[in-house]
């Protein structure tokens, strides 16, 4: 199957996915569709932006006659840089009455601000633009403002945040080429990058960097903070869902994986916990039979999920990489169709592994923490099989 992945800062996804209501780079002089007021308020092209000099509070540009509807959700987003001051700013929305988003200190570098606000009455008179929330004198430098409406917006794809085994960031910052995906990967089809108002354009140098072991795209070129990739590859079905705590028909293994190859298991793992393990460090599997697991079935045939009954087993010792995760198979039904249920339980390695060698028995997914306070995933999915199987007389 195709699958998307996003990279870039939240901030910007209102440019690349949502609908535009107002755009203007102020890279060309076009001021005189720009109102300015206030005490003292002047605006003026400055070669690339535009310069608003205010020498009191509440000075204000915008560009007037915009149509907002009532309950939609607009969102102003603008570049600013202050001029030795560090005024005030924030974004201006007008449908009858002020609206603001929140302001940010203006510094002499540029900075990306934006605000998103509920239309309250429908007009045609609207306003966007900005506006120096506490100006004490001076002038400041903006560009790139755009109103968005994100009130139906849909991310086409998965977005990258943060590195799913360091926690680390995944945001653009200019210094980074290669990104982690969301999930393993056969084929890179294409990359497309959004430029500062959103426009793409393909990357045809994209490539893999890493596939087969962590799953890293290599761009062309370091992806700037404004910026947006989204990146389109083959990668397999996401065949589990999430489910509930059901009947044991047949009790299977328990079962722990860190292995980055998919044929070890690390499909399995990925599917379970949503991340890509990467370890080519061994053991990368373990399994354990059933006179190495303690448990007891309630007697409707469930697994207990009072506390008291225990689902415990022998230590799952893995090779020292993250991440991981374990899960304790069973055959159940629905209808007389057979499922294949996975306990799972994640699993993490920090300085040891802080696995308790045992699972906590509950409904999809969910978190807790193991004994090096981690957080990590636990719970129970299923998937559906080809097979039937007849109930009891």
């Amino acid at each position: 199957m195709i699958h998307t992945d996003i990279i870039g800062s939240p901030i910007n996804y209102a440019r690349a996915f949502g609908v535009n209501v107002v755009e203007d780079d102020c890279a060309d002089d076009d001021t005189g569709d720009w109102t300015a007021s206030g005490t003292g308020a002047a605006l003026s092209d400055n070669v690339g932006e535009y310069k608003l000099i205010s020498n009191g509070s509440a000075c204000i540009a915008y560009i007037p006659g915009q149509t907002f509807f009532a309950g939609r959700i607009y969102q102003i987003t603008f570049d600013i840089q202050w001029d030795g001051g560090g005024d005030a700013i924030r974004p201006y929305f007008y449908d009858g009455a002020a609206q603001y988003g929140n302001s940010i200190t203006t510094t002499a570098a540029w900075v990306r601000i934006s605000g998103v606000i509920i239309c309250a009455t429908s007009t045609i008179n609207g306003r966007a633009g900005v506006e120096t929330a506490d100006a004490s004198g001076g002038f400041f430098l903006f560009k790139n403002i755009t109103c968005d409406d994100i009130t139906d917006m849909v991310l086409p794809g998965t977005p990258l945040l943060v590195h799913d085994t360091t926690g680390a960031s995944e945001l653009p910052d200019g210094s980074e080429d290669l990104y982690k995906l969301s999930r393993p990967y056969d084929e890179i089809f294409s990359a497309f990058i959004a430029s500062e108002l959103g426009v793409f354009s393909e990357d045809t140098g994209c490539a893999d960097a890493s596939r087969d072991a962590d799953n890293i795209v290599d761009l062309t070129a370091n992806l700037g903070t404004n910026e947006l990739a989204l990146i389109f590859y083959e990668t397999k079905a996401r065949f589990m869902e999430s489910e509930s705590n059901t009947e044991v028909v047949s009790l299977g293994y328990v079962k722990a994986a860190n292995n980055s190859n998919n044929a070890s298991r690390g499909l399995t793992t990925n599917f379970l916990i949503s991340k890509v393990p990467v370890s080519a460090v061994g053991p990368g599997r373990i399994d354990l039979s059933s006179p190495n697991i303690s448990l007891r079935l309630a007697t409707t045939g469930k697994l207990y999920t009072d506390g008291t009954h225990l689902l415990s087993h022998n230590a799952a010792v893995l090779g020292a990489s993250n991440p991981a995760a374990k899960w304790l198979t069973y055959l159940s039904r629905e209808s007389g169709v057979a499922y294949l249920y996975y306990l799972f339980k994640e699993m993490i390695y920090d300085g040891t592994w802080g696995d308790d060698d045992e699972f906590l028995v509950a409904d999809d997914v969910n978190i807790t923490t193991d004994d090096n306070a981690n957080n990590i995933l636990y719970g129970t999915k299923r998937v559906k099989l080809d097979k039937f199987i007849a109930d009891k007389d």
